[in-house]
């Protein structure tokens, strides 16, 4: 039974891979174009069925492959990590219709290759070119799942993972006009792992964690002694009382042992006189 239930978990949180029909769609994509073509459309119906979390069938992209040839990867569902470019934008779309609306929101995140990089061929549609050095930064092209316009705002600086699917590459102008392929990625969500200048996770939480455990700790040591303190006090109370029960008790036993005359005015005069003496 156990086995059973983590094959299941498995399938639940793993990407599957697209359907036929639509990798067939993925498929007709020419790299290089806008990329509203008919291939957008089938991914954006894919990850609108996502929900968060959703990485477990994602793998770290090889751009490098992935520029080499594009074909094999389209559609391919992508675990990438980078730094927030602080470039959002909504693109309206030429097919608006449920359930991806009338736009989809754009950012641009820059991953860094390192020692992942070399050389990729740069010919549309997967066909060989020159070859040129990939670039220790890519910048990719995020297109979210957005109808609401709920993803939020872009900001420069901060680590950003999502995963999304492999669309394509797209010749596209920089920000100084300057003309560069760009990989672009269909997903529907991102996460923040560390703020802008931070250095650190967003949340430390394990610091967080220790932090409330000594107030909690803090505070119960105060109830507590609160506690004894008034078990404390309640404790002298109660022996004071008895101290003075057992007075007024020994008093009463020392009246009861006095010979009193039998006239009442007498044993009140004798009385009053013990008492002047005491």
């Amino acid at each position: 039974m156990f086995n059973v239930w983590a094959m299941l978990g498995l399938w639940v949180l793993t990407v599957a891979p697209l359907p036929e029909a639509a990798q067939r769609q993925a498929d007709s994509y020419l790299d290089g174009l806008h990329p509203d073509q008919p291939a957008l459309y089938a991914l954006l119906a894919d990850v609108a069925a996502w929900d968060a979390g959703d990485d477990a069938g994602a793998v770290v992209p090889d751009w490098e492959q992935i520029r080499d040839h594009p074909k094999t990867h389209r559609g391919q569902a992508l675990l990438i990590e980078g730094v927030d470019a602080g470039r959002r934008r909504r693109i309206a779309l030429v097919r608006p219709q449920p359930p991806w609306g009338d736009a989809v929101t754009e950012w641009g995140v820059v991953v860094t290759l390192g020692e992942a990089g070399g050389t990729a061929t740069t010919g549309s549609n997967g066909s060989d070119g020159d070859a040129e050095p990939v670039a220790d930064a890519l910048p990719v092209v995020v297109w979210f799942f957005d109808p609401d316009d709920a993803v939020g705002a872009s900001v420069e600086g901060r680590r950003v993972r999502l995963v999304g699917r492999f669309l394509g590459w797209w010749d596209d102008e920089d920000a100084h006009g300057y003309s560069q392929r760009y990989p672009v990625v269909v997903a529907k969500s991102a996460v923040v792992v560390e703020r802008a200048g931070s250095g650190s996770a967003v949340v430390g939480w394990p610091v967080v964690g220790l932090a409330a455990f000594v107030l909690v700790a803090l505070w119960l040591w105060w109830r507590l002694g609160r506690m004894w303190s008034g078990q404390g006090v309640v404790a002298r109370q109660r022996g004071a009382r008895e101290s003075s029960r057992r007075e007024t008790r020994e008093e009463d036993e020392e009246r009861d042992d006095i010979d009193l005359p039998d006239d009442a005015a007498s044993a009140l005069d004798a009385l009053d006189r013990r008492d002047r003496t005491e």
